[in-house]
């Protein structure tokens, strides 16, 4: 009962109880994916988001790599979709200029319908403990496959300002 006495004491006069500081930078992807197939209504896409370390690589472990978003499942429209994605991380390496975000993305938008994989590298870099992280980006993936560097439609970081073109699709 004594060892209760400090906390029972402690709140009772309303001293100010601290909260932990929030150590993560958070990430918010807001995506517009074209498929240009005009023989289909609809294709099936699957996109994650990774960060890409250079000091911490290591074979065994996933290659220093470190996931920023869950394992997003859509059955998209053909033609323009929009979607959101977030996620975070709790700070980046050493000597770090910024994290370098990439997008795995395996979906069936090409010609004859076959599943193909796409790994979109963004070549915009967020600054480390910017709390959040807000990218914008618009990309054909019609027969796309391979590894791209692309550029960011658009990067803010802290505080959230919305983008004025972005409109996310109702998901199914």
């Amino acid at each position: 009962m004594l060892l209760l006495l400090p906390l029972l004491f402690h709140t009772s006069f309303g001293w100010p109880i601290e909260t932990p500081k929030d150590p993560y930078d958070h990430f918010q992807f807001d995506l517009t994916f074209i498929c240009r197939n005009s023989d289909r209504a609809e294709y099936n896409l699957v996109i994650e988001w990774w960060e890409w370390d250079v000091l911490t690589w290591n074979p065994l472990v996933n290659w220093g790599d470190e996931k920023i978003t869950k394992t997003k499942f859509v059955r998209a429209r053909a033609g323009s979709y929009s979607f959101s994605m977030d996620g975070a991380m709790d700070g980046d390496e050493p000597w770090s200029r910024g994290y370098a975000v990439y997008a795995e993305i395996t979906h069936d938008c090409e010609q004859h319908g076959r599943t193909t994989n796409l790994e979109l590298k963004i070549n915009n870099r967020c600054t480390i403990e910017q709390k959040l992280c807000h990218y914008r980006i618009i990309y054909d993936i019609t027969d796309k496959s391979g590894s791209k560097w692309i550029n960011a439609n658009g990067l803010r970081e802290s505080p959230y300002i919305p983008f004025p073109d972005f409109e996310p699709d109702l998901m199914k």
